[in-house]
Formats: C-alpha cells, sequence, structure tokens
C-alpha cells in the first residue's frame, strides 16, 4: 500500500508543490487508524498532532489513491447482500397532559 502511495505522491508532485503535512507513512498509519477504529477526526488530529482539514484532507487522499489503483476496494453502498429491517411502530409520548390550572391566561389590554 505504501508503494502505491508513493507513486502518486510523486506523479503529484513532479513539477513541485507543497509537501504534506505528514509522511507517507504516517499519513497511512493514520488512515488505517480510522478505518480500524473509528475514532473522531479531531481525535486523530490530536494523535498525530496535525490540523483538523490535515487529517480530512489526508483520509480522503489516502482512501481515493488506494480505490484509484483496484485492489484495494471499499465495501460501499452498492453492496446489495446487506438486508435490515426498520421498527416504525408508534409509540405514545410520555408528557404531563395540559389542564388549564397549568396555564395562565392574560388578557390583552395591557399590549400596546
Amino acid at each position: 500500500m505504501l508503494e502505491i502511495l508513493n507513486k502518486a505522491y510523486q506523479a503529484e508532485h513532479l513539477t513541485g508543490g507543497r509537501p504534506r503535512c505528514l509522511s507517507l507513512e504516517n499519513q497511512l498509519l493514520l488512515t488505517l487508524r480510522y478505518w480500524r477504529h473509528y475514532p473522531t477526526q479531531r481525535l486523530i488530529a490530536f494523535d498525530f498532532d496535525v490540523p483538523l482539514s490535515c487529517v480530512s484532507r489526508t483520509i480522503t487522499w489516502v482512501e481515493n489513491t488506494l480505490h484509484e489503483e483496484g485492489s484495494f476496494d471499499i465495501e460501499g453502498v452498492k453492496d446489495k447482500d446487506h438486508w435490515f429491517a426498520i421498527d416504525v411502530t408508534e409509540s405514545p409520548i410520555q408528557r404531563p397532559k395540559k389542564t388549564n390550572v397549568t396555564t395562565i391566561q392574560e388578557k390583552n389590554t395591557d399590549i400596546p
């Protein structure tokens, strides 16, 4: 996986450009950690000491690069083998009943 990312990085930066905020090894580690444990991106940013935007860009870039290569395909919404059921039965809301004693009514004469 690291070789694939290295080739893609070299192809993108042939004419130069701004370097990434993390090394390729750390980018791969960050993405694998995100896939395995699914923590918040804010927590990953804290652990790697990088901005939150860097985490988001890194995950997106690694996912897209590995997906374009073809050998690391991630299951997505298009997978039709999974079925699930949703319970949509109605249940009453538990709250106090409204009575005339609890509401206070005022006349509109005080309003200019």
